[in-house]
């Protein structure tokens, strides 16, 4: 069985700032009440179908599977989880993953925020799947530098519109502070009311400072070969016809990050035969 869930987003532009790609959105969004509501279905599944429950997330839709999966803890409700394209900070699953540089001048010159991610999936392999498996590209259009990269670099997010109220958010510690990172707050633009948030205890307070204050630290796993605390990474490049019309920086275009959806079966039978195959689903 393969469960079904689409993330529903707050913006018609799938890449707007206000969105926030890759990151835990805000609890108000409706990703998240509806995300792990659903997802909450999958113990009944796996015991109504024992190890053959299998889950895809693209891209956004990774953070809520992703954590879907933390919850469940050391409870396996699915057998593979594939991240295709995952919007979501590799850290969450390697900490070893080099950081990129946090230098795009004019608009920022250095980290303003700790790296709250690190490992925060990494028990998702042989806890709540059974296997992990990244479908990545390294030249992804969504997980470039220019939007999912620079999105993070913008936070903390300022004048965000929430509930009839404008809030800016900041962090009042170090950026080289040792964990549990508790010191990140929002106040009112236009008025006097502070907000101190508890990433520790309240798992809510936790997503909207992931989704609207924590900068990730490095790349999108989408993005990204060579992680560890998963099963396997599979580059979609070697999937893919070539791309011959920009063969000097291939498969960077907005389409080829939904290439898998948006492309005719003959373009797209590569990726449908391996995520069908050994090396995810095994169901051929």
């Amino acid at each position: 069985k393969i469960p079904h869930h689409y993330r529903p987003t707050n913006s018609k532009h799938p890449f707007s700032v206000q969105d926030k790609i890759g990151t835990f959105p805000a609890p108000s969004q409706p990703s998240v009440r509806q995300g792990l509501l659903r997802f909450s279905d999958f113990p009944d599944a796996e015991q109504q179908y024992p190890g053959q429950v299998y889950l895809l997330g693209h891209s956004m839709g990774n953070v809520t599977t992703g954590e879907a999966l933390r919850l469940a803890g050391t409870n396996q409700v699915v057998n593979t989880y594939v991240s295709s394209q995952g919007a979501v900070s590799t850290h969450t699953y390697d900490t070893n993953i080099p950081n990129y540089s946090f230098y795009d001048s004019p608009w920022v010159y250095q980290c303003r925020t700790p790296n709250i991610y690190g490992s925060w999936f990494q028990g998702n392999y042989g806890g709540g799947a059974g296997r992990v498996v990244n479908f990545y590209n390294t030249n992804d259009y969504a997980l470039q530098r220019s939007v999912w990269q620079l999105n993070q670099l913008f936070k903390p997010d300022q004048f965000v519109l929430m509930n009839g109220t404008h809030w800016d958010y900041s962090y009042l510690g170090q950026t080289n502070d040792p964990p549990p990172w508790n010191h990140f707050e929002k106040y009112a633009s236009l008025g006097f009311t502070v907000f101190d948030f508890d990433i520790v205890n309240v798992l809510t307070n936790r997503y909207e400072v992931m989704g609207l204050a924590a900068e990730s630290w490095t790349t999108a796993l989408g993005a990204t070969p060579g992680v560890q605390n998963i099963s396997r990474n599979i580059d979609l490049q070697q999937l893919w016809p070539p791309d011959l019309t920009h063969p000097s920086h291939p498969f960077d275009e907005h389409f080829y990050h939904s290439a898998e959806f948006r492309g005719d079966y003959w373009q797209q039978q590569g990726y449908w035969l391996e995520l069908l195959g050994s090396d995810a689903f095994n169901l051929k």
